[in-house]
């Protein structure tokens, strides 16, 4: 059940510490305060481990900070103090260096010899084939492995203990920068298996509640969807030690509780400020405020293809024209980041995503469809939104309800708690739903795009879009070398979306960020969640 805002409030301060049992503000040492991260979110992390098909999007917060993988991404500064993830820019964090073969289809990774896991093991390149290995073995994982080129364990190689050499199949331009993704995180193998049992050889039940990573926070307390408190591994190895000795992630499931703790400086940082109160609190300067780029983000609506209503893809169009996408744009988004409606063209002209989808506001043509579809006296249908993403789909629910009602389709709105939402959208059982989901090598490449959310069976293919001609053009733009014949196959990926409208997107993204005036180095990172490694306080 979610609580009050003033019970919320109270709960949050509480956990944080700022407050003691008889409700009396703390007087915390100044060496505490510096040394402490207080983070505060609406969303909640019910696990641990990646490959969890039940997990929120939050679980890879806490994967990032406590894992290391092979690879990472270099940065760039956006603003005085601020950065966001270079994809172009791959450099090792696990891994000191790594050698292509003239073939282009052998890797080969020399991995750092003084690094350990948290619990002091030292890491070997058997972990690494064991981590790469679960994440084949495991569907929700499978998928993003799939991407570089990595389908089989016999493609993994340990040369020795710090050398370990991955054979492709053919060459793939994703390889190296698809080691840099949460699915790729390297598990302590040893700690791991001794939890292992003949029912669950990849110990999938103890690494949902424990750590068995060696990155640079190691978990020190986790009660799900309450509160994660991490502490810093002094021993890592793979980067510059993070600026603070530990963090307190805590979860307040309503917004105007958040402002509060922000606002009254009971809190460091926080992504969960809504557009209104990020102008309000810039234009008041007593917080630090940015809202960063993010092209590998996009705020959705999806109409999954396989449930009884939404199947039709009449019906499907039939809502893309009902949508208020000036009411919500201007409502909910306060006019900020790029518009995805109002495209002129059901036939692409550009070889990019995201890009304007062809759908404007039209209600004669959405009870045209309608109509066509069997439903000339309209429909009923149920819009479902997760409480972590009430701030824009609360509103935008209210006037998606509005704007439907005059093509005919009755809409009732659906609100549920981020695990709930998990296992119904999981189960195929939200027909109408709005999200914000990452693309998380999006920034790379267009194809990407397709290949996740518009491919497989996993729930990240939000519409369940099932199409052979997308695939076959996938199979071709994997081994395309000439970038003439790329662009168009994306262009044609590109149409079959316009036209299918299993996904809708409404906007791209933005790491909209409030957090006290004396940190710094804050790097949006790209699965537009929170890296705690960078940031420090001035």
């Amino acid at each position: 059940m979610i609580k009050s805002s003033f019970r919320a409030l109270f709960a949050g301060l509480v956990a944080l510490g700022l407050l003691s049992a008889s409700g009396h503000i703390k007087n915390a040492q100044a060496d505490e305060r510096q040394d402490t991260l207080r983070v505060v979110s609406t969303s909640g992390i019910n696990g641990l481990d990646y490959g969890d098909p039940t997990r929120t999007q939050w679980v890879m917060v806490a994967t990032w900070n406590m894992y290391d993988r092979l690879i990472t991404f270099g940065k760039k500064e956006v603003a005085p103090g601020m950065f966001v993830d270079d994809l172009t820019n791959p450099v090792g964090e696990l891994a000191e260096s790594w050698i292509i073969s003239n073939d282009k289809k052998t890797v080969t990774f020399y991995l750092r010899k003084d690094a350990t896991f948290h619990d002091g093991t030292p890491v070997h390149a058997e972990d690494v084939k064991w981590s790469f290995d679960r994440a084949l073995a495991l569907p929700n994982m499978k998928s993003q492995f799939k991407i570089g080129g990595m389908t089989e364990p016999t493609q993994f190689k340990v040369i020795d203990k710090h050398t370990f050499q991955i054979a492709l199949k053919k060459p793939n331009r994703y390889t190296i920068i698809d080691l840099a993704v949460p699915q790729a995180s390297i598990i302590n193998s040893r700690l791991a298996s001794k939890h292992a049992t003949a029912d669950d050889p990849w110990a999938k039940t103890f690494l949902k509640m424990n750590d068995a990573g060696g990155g640079a926070f190691m978990m020190n307390s986790f009660k799900p969807n309450e509160q994660i408190s991490y502490k810093r591994f002094d021993n890592w190895k793979s980067g510059k030690l993070p600026g603070f000795k530990k963090v307190i992630f805590q979860t307040v499931p309503e917004a105007s509780s958040i402002n509060a703790l922000v606002e009254g400086g009971r809190v460091d940082f926080t992504t969960d400020i809504p557009l209104k109160e990020l102008d309000r609190l810039t234009a008041a300067g007593n917080l630090k405020t940015a809202s960063l780029p993010l092209n590998n983000v996009i705020y959705l609506v999806a109409m999954d293809s396989s449930h009884e209503i939404t199947k039709d893809k009449r019906v499907r169009q039939a809502i893309a024209y009902a949508l208020p996408y000036d009411s919500i744009y201007k409502g909910v988004f306060f006019g900020k980041g790029q518009r995805l409606d109002g495209g002129s063209s059901f036939s692409p002209s550009e070889a990019r995503f995201p890009q304007k989808f062809p759908y404007k506001t039209d209600y004669a043509k959405a009870k045209q469809l309608l109509a066509d579809a069997g439903h000339p006296n309209g429909l009923d249908i149920t819009f479902t939104f997760q409480v972590p993403h009430a701030d824009f789909a609360e509103p935008m629910a209210v006037l998606i309800k509005e704007s439907l009602a005059k093509a005919g389709i009755r809409v009732e709105i659906q609100k549920m708690v981020g695990p709930q939402f998990a296992e119904a959208q999981t189960a195929r059982k939200v027909p109408f739903f709005a999200f914000r989901t990452v693309a998380l090598l999006g920034g790379g490449a267009p194809d990407y795009w397709f290949r996740v959310f518009w491919n497989g069976s996993w729930r990240w293919n939000y519409g369940n879009f099932q199409s052979e001609k997308l695939k076959a053009l996938l199979e071709e733009n994997g081994k395309e070398t000439d970038d003439a014949a790329y662009d168009e196959q994306i262009k044609k990926m590109v149409a079959l979306a316009f036209d299918d409208v299993t996904v809708l997107p409404i906007r791209s993204g933005s790491a909209d960020v409030v957090m006290s005036k004396d940190l710094t180095d804050y790097t949006a990172y790209f699965i537009g969640r929170h890296d705690y490694r960078s940031i420090r306080r001035k």
